[in-house]
């Protein structure tokens, strides 16, 4: 007598047989893999692998198969061929290069959660007895002193007013260096206070000088310091004593001048880095001043614009002055 099965295999794709345990398997490991990956971009180590209970036998077949894709040393991506995410590529970094790296300058500051900023490499530091290996795209800074990683929720990685500073020490211009502390502060990734102590306890770096005028105006104890740069600069250039902190009526009520030629009809306002988002506006200030220029002429100046290229700023002063009927010294104009 001829029996029937108790379940019809083909009616469930096999999964019943043999081969179906062993498919099955397979997905409920990459199931179980990808939702591990998730706080990590999607990429785990080998060793996290094998914590998960997935052989290095089943990874080779994985990897084999395109499912799964090795983008490092010791990075595995379930996601794709390429780490899809700068959460992946900073776990990545910190992984291969081992020697107890941590992100640092701004590869941190974007772990922080800075925006509006892109970088084409991942910056990592690591103590300067550590062994740690090269990594395609990742500069790695050693340090001899290193200080506090922040381990715990996310990749390790520098204190945002660490970063902020070393992000500065680093950057490949100037500009560059006062653009990434101004949206630091801008954004609330830094916190301005504590960024002035941890600068106050750097004894040497590079870009000391401009720094050393930067940080404080960039940590905003810093309007005042501001006026008086813009003073000096005006006294080298033979202008006439402006009256300061003018109070005027408006629309809106009384508000201060900071800087006031009143006899030449022209108003300065010294505005710190709080006024702006980015250095890009640097440039359309001075856009707007050369149109301003003219009658009554106010005048922005960015402070952090005294510390990095102040003439272009100091020559429509200057105009505007001459326009209001000074006839002092001559300046170059550029």
């Amino acid at each position: 007598m001829t029996t029937q099965p108790d379940h019809d295999d083909a009616a469930d794709g096999g999964l019943h047989t043999p081969r179906g345990h062993r498919r099955q398997r397979g997905l409920d490991r990459r199931a179980r893999v990808r939702s591990a990956a998730n706080a990590t971009g999607g990429v785990l180590t080998l060793t996290h692998l094998r914590e998960l209970g997935v052989s290095y036998d089943e990874t080779r077949a994985e990897v084999d198969a395109a499912r799964w894709h090795r983008v490092g040393r010791r990075t595995i991506s379930v996601v794709g061929p390429l780490p899809a995410s700068d959460v992946a590529l900073g776990w990545r970094a910190v992984w291969d290069v081992g020697g107890d790296a941590c992100l640092d300058g701004v590869s941190s500051l974007l772990a922080w959660g800075l925006t509006r900023w892109s970088t084409d490499r991942v910056h990592v530091s690591v103590p300067r007895t550590a062994r740690y290996h090269r990594v395609d795209g990742v500069t790695v800074h050693v340090l001899r002193r290193r200080g506090r990683v922040v381990v715990g929720s996310g990749v390790p990685r520098t204190p945002p007013e660490v970063a902020a500073l070393r992000a500065a020490m680093w950057a490949r211009t100037d500009r560059e260096a006062a653009t990434v502390l101004a949206i630091g502060v801008q954004q609330r990734i830094v916190h301005p206070a504590r960024m002035l102590a941890a600068w106050s306890a750097i004894a040497r770096c590079p870009r000391q000088p401009l720094l050393s005028r930067l940080v404080p105006l960039v940590a905003d104890g810093a309007q005042a310091l501001s006026e008086l740069d813009f003073a000096e600069l005006g006294r080298a250039r033979g202008w006439p004593e402006p009256d300061r902190q003018v109070v005027v009526t408006t629309p809106r009520g009384r508000r201060y001048l900071d800087v006031r030629f009143t006899r030449y009809s022209t108003i300065c306002e010294v505005n710190g880095v709080q006024h702006y988002e980015g250095m890009a506006t640097m440039d359309d200030a001075l856009r707007r001043n050369a149109h301003a220029i003219g009658g009554d002429t106010a005048l922005e100046i960015p402070a952090v614009a005294l510390v990095l290229d102040p003439d272009p700023l100091l020559d429509q002063v200057e105009q505007a002055l001459r326009r209001g009927g000074w006839q002092g010294p001559t300046h170059v104009l550029r």
